[in-house]
């Protein structure tokens, strides 16, 4: 008798792109719960690798404190070494409405969807975490212009 084929395993998380060894430490200091030396290790790598993500995970920290200028300065950091980083146009649609600057928000949510025109849905997003174009396209749809999501 022919051997059957094996089972196919549990679709796995999708990998993300690569990231610099600095912000990779960082971004598992923060999944454990130490924010502290996270934000330490990520503004090593910022500063070393000039990571994106580093900037991103910095934002992250900022805001846990509730400094929310601070989290937008590091997102416009991030934006800045690389402007089609679609996770930071959208943590900004969070910060900024947040801070009651809806138009800011909306501008953060377009450029979001813009820079996500045209990729593929399963297309793994550069950021902190990973997450897919599709979900993040879907994510931003669902929010309304002034910054909040839909309430329906």
């Amino acid at each position: 008798p022919a051997a059957r084929p094996a089972a196919p395993s549990p679709a796995a998380e999708p990998a993300g792109p690569p990231v610099p060894p600095g912000f990779a430490k960082a971004r598992e200091a923060a999944r454990s719960g130490n924010l502290e030396e996270a934000e330490r290790l990520a503004r090593e790598s910022a500063k070393a690798e000039l990571s994106p993500e580093a900037y991103l995970l910095l934002s992250l920290t900022a805001e846990s404190r509730g400094d929310l200028k601070a989290a937008v300065d590091a997102v416009r950091k991030a934006l800045y070494l690389d402007s089609s980083l679609a996770s930071g146009h959208a943590a900004l649609v969070t910060l900024f409405a947040r801070l009651g600057r809806p138009s800011e928000a909306e501008r953060a949510r377009r450029n979001a969807l813009d820079v996500l025109l045209g990729m593929p849905d399963g297309q793994v997003l550069r950021g902190v975490e990973i997450m897919t174009a599709g979900a993040l396209r879907r994510a931003l749809e669902a929010v309304e212009p002034s910054g909040r999501g839909e309430t329906s």
